[in-house]
């Protein structure tokens, strides 16, 4: 279920498995109905809490820059992005970064597009 997936995320998130994190979060933005938006929006949430209490982890932003354009909210999903990019400093961070840049334009210019597999 969704809120399964959001709270593996997170403890992911947490143990500094930003991989198993990222993956997470993929199979909750493919989450579908009232559920999957809930779910998302709960994990939107907690790490929000996260980022208070370790701020040093850009992967925070990263994960809430693809809930934010699963949920079709892509200027949110800027501010984050452009915050993953000041704050990523590993290659698998700065990658990921570049994934989510893509996903987003591709949001725009085809709004619903993130949400495909």
């Amino acid at each position: 279920t969704g809120m399964v997936r959001a709270t593996l995320a997170y403890v992911a998130l947490g143990q500094e498995r930003y991989a198993d994190a990222v993956e997470h979060v993929e199979n909750l933005c493919s989450a579908l109905g009232e559920p999957g938006a809930d779910a998302r929006q709960r994990l939107l949430n907690a790490l929000e809490r996260f980022d208070r209490l370790r701020p040093d982890v850009p992967w925070t932003f990263c994960l809430t820059t693809r809930l934010l354009i699963a949920n079709d909210r892509l200027d949110a999903a800027r501010v984050f992005l452009d915050l993953s990019v000041q704050h990523c400093r590993d290659a698998a961070c700065r990658e990921h970064t570049q994934h989510l840049r893509s996903l987003s334009d591709e949001a725009v210019r085809t709004p619903g597009a993130a949400d495909l597999p």
